[in-house]
């Protein structure tokens, strides 16, 4: 009971920071607009997800709730019709794998079951590649060195987060030999 307890209150505290940190992106409107649907969606299935059937080392946590929140760091410029596009599309491809997932969604790399529909079928990490294409355009609209830097250190985390993944996922080398590609399709 009390570990049942721990979980919700960190899912709580994790909404929470994500919903605040999500607010940061009024600012940035129309290119924060998609980023604040994202973030709210993803605070409302921390607090709706089911217990992980294992739970992953506190540094793995640690290193997927950075990893996580560093995209809100980054500062979007200006709004281009090929930024928008690539905004749009890239945080459409991410929403779409975050309601695919549903309650099976985390941050950290924990057992919360194996989903194979929607935009798992094409690609191991959908989500992963949606906000690899929003933090394109946000770099797009705002090439400066922050976001520079910001930029390949989230691909650097998303490509560690991903083989994180795959390990704590039971079931995961069938569906990975099913699906080649697993963040980029036809190179990785």
């Amino acid at each position: 009971m009390k570990t049942l307890k721990s979980h919700y209150l960190l899912s709580l505290i994790g909404a929470v920071l994500w919903l605040a940190l999500g607010a940061r992106q009024l600012f940035a409107l129309p290119l924060g607009l998609m980023p604040l649907l994202q973030s709210v969606t993803v605070a409302v299935l921390l607090l709706i997800r089911y217990p992980a059937r294992w739970t992953p080392p506190a540094t793995h946590t640690l290193f997927a709730w950075c990893a996580a929140l560093l995209p809100l760091l980054m500062t979007p410029g200006g709004a281009t019709l090929a930024v928008v596009g690539l905004q749009l599309a890239g945080t459409s491809i991410a929403l779409w794998g975050l309601w695919t997932l549903g309650r099976s969604f985390g941050i950290a790399p924990a057992d919360r079951g194996l989903v194979e529909a929607g935009p798992y079928r094409l690609v191991r990490h959908p989500i992963y590649l949606g906000e690899l294409i929003g933090l394109v355009a946000v770099l797009l609209s705002a090439p400066t060195w922050i976001n520079g830097l910001l930029f390949v250190t989230l691909a650097i985390s998303l490509v560690a987060r991903s083989l994180l993944e795959e390990q704590a996922i039971s079931g995961y080398a069938a569906y990975a030999a099913s699906r080649r590609w697993r963040l980029l399709p036809f190179l990785w």
